[in-house]
């Protein structure tokens, strides 16, 4: 088992830290003074940080006038393995916060899988308990990734129903191919999918996700 030094923990949290500001705007870039306030850091400290990382091709720095506006190179790996990180963490979070979000979670992430032939891609909560303007009756809305919606929507919806009469909720799957996801995204007009980018929490699945967010935006 491999240790890290206490400086490459604090190296890699800061890289995680940084690159957090762009779980729910991808396509932002900031200042590093921008940086420095948003994540509670001297600017001295996070300057140090952005030129190791860009150096290590992590972020891109471009420079624009007198200012050097940052943005994470998701050309690079390193990206996609602290978005999935970090997207783990937030579902961690959240549900240890939401109760009843837990146990439906946890029951369709207990079957689907099978009902599906081991095909669930990805499943992302989204709507008003990501943004967290939900109330005590609020919806359950999944994006639901699959890679036939012809051949598993009726399983997964009748699957949703029943879970939907079983905690007092209503659960509502939107199911998609991974072809679907990226037509929407490359769309130049606002639809699900970038509501999805902007506000989600990724129950299952964060992996590939973000694989085909990334897939988009390079």
């Amino acid at each position: 088992m491999i240790t890290l030094s206490p400086k490459v923990i604090m190296e890699v949290e800061m890289q995680d830290k940084i690159i957090k500001l762009f779980y729910d705007d991808v396509y932002a870039q900031f200042t590093i003074n921008e940086l420095a306030t948003k994540t509670n850091i001297s600017y001295s400290y996070v300057y140090r940080q952005i030129e190791e990382l860009k150096d290590k091709k992590i972020i891109v720095v471009d420079q624009r006038s007198n200012r050097k506006y940052c943005r994470p190179n998701y050309e690079n790996p390193e990206v996609k393995t602290s978005f999935v990180k970090i997207s783990n963490q937030i579902a961690e979070d959240f549900l240890k916060k939401r109760d009843k979000v837990f146990f439906v979670a946890e029951k369709l992430l207990s079957v689907l899988p099978k009902k599906t032939d081991f095909n669930l891609l990805s499943v992302v909560l989204f709507g008003s308990l990501a943004k967290g303007t939900d109330f005590k009756k609020s919806d359950i809305d999944l994006f639901i990734l699959i890679p036939s919606k012809k051949k598993y929507d009726e399983i997964i919806d009748m699957e949703c129903v029943a879970l939907s009469k079983g905690f007092g909720v209503e659960i509502n799957p939107l199911v998609s191919e991974p072809t679907n996801l990226l037509t929407m995204l490359k769309d130049k007009e606002h639809n699900v999918a970038k509501e999805i980018l902007k506000n989600k929490v990724i129950l299952f699945g964060a992996e590939k996700f973000w694989e085909l967010i990334l897939e988009v935006i390079k």
